[in-house]
């Protein structure tokens, strides 16, 4: 459903959703400081590893440091493959509990029928979730039972 206005330019929705999103759907869900946090405790990082802003300290340790031996970048490249490890499993276990709101489905469902583009700067994979869960319903075919999956939704771009 695209609208247009006096110059007959479609208009095209678009929603950015950022960390406030997925704290509005959860209190349980973590910004990425309270993850980088929660990450580098459970590893037991050095503390001159995890200096300044979670994703800087995971980027330093994803990319070799031309200022350090070649030891000490595989080091920390072994502590990067930890720590996304370790991210993918506190963010499964937080999402498996979450209570979905009823807004949400709404929310998912209205996008879906204005044909809204969702950009996510999240880690989580919440929307993605509450796509799948919302039995979404083809533009053309609302009223009958075939039903879209949430990769007819969701595209990964």
């Amino acid at each position: 459903m695209t609208e247009t206005v006096e110059s007959n330019v479609p208009v095209r929705r678009v929603f950015v959703l950022g960390a406030g999103f997925s704290k509005a759907i959860s209190d349980t869900m973590l910004l990425a400081e309270e993850l980088g946090a929660q990450v580098a405790q459970k590893l037991q990082l050095p503390e001159e590893i995890t200096r300044g802003d979670f994703e800087g300290w995971l980027s330093r340790l994803a990319e070799p440091q031309p200022d350090l031996s070649d030891v000490e970048n595989y080091h920390r490249q072994e502590h990067f493959v930890r720590a996304v490890e370790t991210i993918g499993g506190e963010l499964e276990e937080i999402q498996r509990n979450v209570k979905f709101p009823k807004w949400l489905d709404r929310f998912v469902t209205i996008t879906h029928l204005w044909q809204a583009d969702l950009i996510s700067f999240n880690y989580d994979n919440l929307i993605e979730i509450a796509t799948a869960a919302a039995q979404l319903r083809p533009k053309e075919e609302l009223f009958l039972s075939k039903k879209i999956s949430a990769g007819d939704v969701v595209a990964q771009r």
